[in-house]
């Protein structure tokens, strides 16, 4: 593998600044071995140790390579519009490529977590994205009133081509012995196995499109009290995916959305202790599905999710004490769902779009520097999240996304900030 990051800046004049990066990889190598376990019956082993396997071998061979090359690129200009209006111009592409053999291992057997399956595929896949952003950022007064202004658009491109063989079982090996078929797995038998076989690979080539624009103000209504209100609207453009193989487009459509922003700090000491509210709103893109009658729509609107935050931060003792404190309520709605409905005596599944869930809890974050060179950080959550009105095997439970209900760790850190040793550091934590 190789790594190649040059970059260049250019100072044209005090008001014209233009930097350039670039970024350029490559790894060619052997895929990490990833083993699946049975998705029919639970394995008899209950813990790593008692399943037969040698976890000392690869399960693989030094010729099953892919190459995945990678170029990240990115221009910024940046200019100086006025004494209170700033210019920012970026563009970044980046191109990534997987193209060989990717394999794994499954264990498929009915009867004995001894034999596993060695499943291989030729893989060839392309992924292009592009971005271009523009901010127009101002700092001025109206009467005695400051504002800090951001006014922007924003456009991305992805594509995604992908050119694959079937995932196909090469061969078997037994892990309770030495088995000689463990040796005979190479890339000429993996090509052997594609080439015989009837399966159709993966061809396929999926497109989308975002386009935003967003407008957001910081106002001074006095020194202490600042009020920001925003507004971002995204315009979404999934061009379908294009399977070659059938000749035909599915998944294509368009949804549009906007999302409001406001929030309030009041600084009870200036600098020191500040309250804040603010509210956020947010959406998903939902694509179209096919429903099994004409009259039920298989188009849905965007799913929201709307957050109220409040609390506490502090800063004290000359930045050797910084705490948080705050409350947080998101009710997420227009969530898909399925359901069953009888129609002529026959059952059929549909999706619908009321379901709903919701998280809130408390957040409380400190940070303490009592002598020169230690930090202390400790932190703890609550979150209590349910969803509302979903699949009725789900419905009133925990989302698997939502994760512990109390979460808390601690962090102490010393470096010597003096002395033959400076520098010379050591750290301790725990997370619950």
């Amino acid at each position: 593998s190789f790594f190649l990051a040059p970059s260049l800046q250019y100072n044209a004049t005090e008001r014209l600044q233009v930097n350039f990066e670039a970024e350029l990889f490559n790894r060619e190598g052997t895929n990490p071995l990833m083993v699946f376990l049975n998705r029919s019956r639970p394995l008899y082993a209950r813990t790593p140790n008692e399943l037969v396997f040698d976890y000392n071998k690869s399960y693989t061979n030094d010729d099953v390579v892919t190459k995945t090359p990678t170029t990240n690129l990115r221009a910024t200009v940046n200019y100086q519009l006025s004494p209170t209006w700033n210019s920012s111009t970026s563009i970044n592409y980046n191109h990534r490529k997987s193209d060989g053999y990717y394999q794994y291992v499954m264990y498929l057997e009915d009867d004995n977590d001894e034999i596993i399956s060695r499943f291989a595929a030729n893989q060839y896949s392309v992924g292009k994205v592009f971005n271009a952003q523009q901010n127009f950022s101002g700092d001025f007064s109206l009467g005695n009133l400051r504002n800090r202004t951001v006014i922007g658009f924003d456009f991305l491109n992805q594509t995604i081509e992908n050119h694959d063989s079937p995932y196909l079982v090469v061969d078997k090996v037994n892990t309770a012995i030495d088995d000689p078929a463990y040796y005979h797995f190479n890339a000429d038998l993996i090509a052997q196995k594609i080439n015989q076989s009837n399966e159709d690979g993966t061809n396929n080539k999926s497109r989308n499109q975002v386009l935003g624009a967003y407008v957001s103000n910081v106002l001074d209504i006095t020194p202490r009290f600042h009020f920001l209100l925003a507004l971002r609207l995204d315009h979404f453009n999934n061009r379908g995916t294009i399977n070659y193989n059938l000749d035909q487009i599915t998944g294509d459509f368009t949804q549009t959305a906007i999302s409001p922003k406001a929030g309030i700090v009041y600084e009870l000491l200036k600098d020191q202790i500040s309250i804040f509210a603010n509210y956020q709103n947010g959406f998903k893109n939902i694509a179209p599905v096919k429903q099994p009658f004409d009259d039920i729509s298989g188009n849905f609107k965007p799913q929201r999710a709307n957050q109220f935050e409040g609390g506490i931060k502090a800063n004290l003792l000359q930045n050797h004490l910084q705490f948080t404190a705050s409350y947080y309520d998101i009710n997420v709605t227009n969530t898909t769902r399925g359901e069953s409905i009888v129609r002529d005596d026959t059952i059929y599944n549909i999706t619908v779009q009321d379901g709903s869930k919701f998280s809130r809890g408390l957040e409380f974050d400190v940070t303490a520097s009592p002598i020169e060179g230690l930090q202390l950080i400790a932190s703890y959550s609550y979150n209590e999240s349910e969803m509302i009105k979903a699949a009725e095997r789900v419905n009133g439970r925990r989302p698997v996304e939502a994760g512990p209900r109390h979460l808390a760790n601690a962090w102490a850190t010393y470096t010597v900030p003096k002395g033959i040793f400076r520098g010379l550091g050591i750290g301790a934590g725990v997370n619950y």
